[in-house]
């Protein structure tokens, strides 16, 4: 009698709270996993947004030291020649 505290017989509902328990964890763990996937697309997408970055970067320095040197690029060294830059980089 002192199982039936509760009014009811000993294994009353607790079968039922049982599979309430197993079927939050459940849940809690989907949301878990839900948050690892997208944890994880994050974490792609900036890698992508890095490595692009990191390609940009590479064919400006590539393009900057390759065009410095140029032969195209020597009116620019003189005082005319920036004079120019400075109006076509202002315009």
């Amino acid at each position: 009698m002192l199982g039936d505290a509760d009014g009811g017989a000993e294994g009353d509902g607790g079968g039922a709270a049982a599979v309430s328990d197993a079927e939050a964890e459940g849940l809690a763990e989907a949301e878990g996993d839900a948050e690892a996937d997208a944890d994880g697309e994050a974490e792609a997408d900036r890698a992508k947004a890095r490595t692009s970055m990191r390609i940009l970067t590479g064919i400006t320095l590539g393009v900057l030291v390759v065009g410095a040197g140029a032969d195209y690029a020597a009116p620019y060294a003189t005082l005319t020649g920036q004079l120019v830059l400075l109006v076509i980089g202002a315009g």
